[in-house]
């Protein structure tokens, strides 16, 4: 997590498969955004793949929408 301006930016979120559905990514999440907040921060930003279907779900019902893609290649 850092700030920079009006946004802080969660830079990656992780939880063990074994303590998965327990509420721990919401607690991580919501405390990332707390201490955003604190900061002055307006936002809260991140990434996620485009795969990670449950991950997508958290942030969707956390309020998270799509504002930009990012798009990459791989370079051979």
């Amino acid at each position: 997590m850092f700030a920079r301006g009006s946004e802080g930016h969660i830079e990656e979120l992780y939880v063990g498969p074994e303590h998965r559905g327990e509420g721990v990514a919401t607690a991580l999440l919501a405390r990332a955004e707390a201490w955003a907040g604190e900061r002055g921060c307006e936002r809260a930003t991140l990434s996620v793949n485009a795969r990670n279907d449950t991950a997508r779900r958290l942030y969707e019902s956390r309020g998270y929408a799509v504002r930009r893609h990012r798009m990459d290649r791989r370079l051979d």
